[in-house]
């Protein structure tokens, strides 16, 4: 793995608990790393006008011994792009690639087979698949529930906040809920998350942050990085990285058994086209 994304991946999955003056070194350390390996812990505290405490803290909370340690990953994460870099990333185009590939990346890297198997035999073994999700989420979720319906499974996606406490109230022990928030933090999948786990309801939770409110309802965590480190994060879709991990999903779940599930997508398709053939 990238030093660099060791860094981003440990920022990004404490995002949540920085004070606003970790907040001022994050983003410091994002957009001055050069200023970071040339200077003195007590030039760059100055610099940003913390104290040199603040440094310290901030590199123990996301996982180092002290600061030295992370300018060191990020001194030999330095080193690796002066030797591949050979060529200019000034255009847009070239950019948001470069973001693209990044994100995968770094997504690549947090994918746990456990975690997966988990959620696919879940997928397998519930009579009922309910996705949870609001806004941009909540286009995952209907993403995520057609392609798990086009398998034959009996899988919902609910993104009405109203409906979605309603239908989380009639779950049962024999029902999966996937809820998906990548902030963690939004209240209607979270309530409905707990409402339904309350009723035995299975639940599985796709967001950025696993130390958030929505892991405290979820037996598993799929975690999914953000694009708020990358150069052109606010140009990119969130829906990116989660249709990546949905296409590998959706894989695994074929490939373990290829004659019965692409004879139902394929039963599935062709029903479709029938109907329309009719009108």
């Amino acid at each position: 793995m990238k030093n660099i994304n060791k860094i981003i991946l440990k920022i990004e999955e404490n995002h949540n608990k920085f004070t606003k003056s970790e907040i001022k070194v994050m983003n410091f350390i994002l957009q001055n790393s050069k200023y970071i390996l040339e200077h003195s812990i007590g030039d760059i505290s100055s610099k940003i006008g913390i104290s040199d405490a603040t440094l310290s803290r901030f590199a123990i909370k996301i996982g180092f011994k002290g600061f030295n340690e992370l300018r060191f990953i990020l001194d030999q994460e330095s080193k690796r792009v002066n030797i591949e870099t050979n060529h200019n990333n000034s255009s847009i185009l070239d950019r948001l690639v470069n973001d693209y590939k990044k994100n995968l990346d770094q997504n690549v890297e947090l994918i746990k087979n456990e975690e997966i198997s988990f959620l696919i035999n879940s997928i397998k073994t519930s009579s009922r698949i309910k996705v949870y999700g609001i806004g941009s989420s909540g286009y995952f979720a209907k993403e995520m529930g057609f392609r798990l319906s086009k398998l034959g499974f009996d899988s919902k996606a609910i993104t009405e906040t109203h409906e979605m406490k309603i239908d989380a109230n009639f779950c049962n022990e024999k029902d999966l809920i996937i809820g998906v928030s990548l902030s963690g933090l939004t209240n209607d999948v979270i309530e409905s998350m707990n409402i339904g786990k309350n009723k035995g309801a299975r639940t599985i939770a796709f967001t950025n942050y696993p130390n958030s409110k929505i892991g405290e309802f979820s037996d598993k965590i799929i975690k999914i990085i953000s694009k708020n480190t990358l150069e052109m994060g606010h140009f990119i879709s969130p829906q990116i990285t989660l249709i990546f991990i949905l296409d590998y999903i959706i894989s695994r779940i074929i490939l373990e058994n290829p004659d019965k599930y692409f004879e139902m997508g394929f039963n599935t398709i062709h029903s479709i086209f029938k109907q329309n053939d009719l009108k």
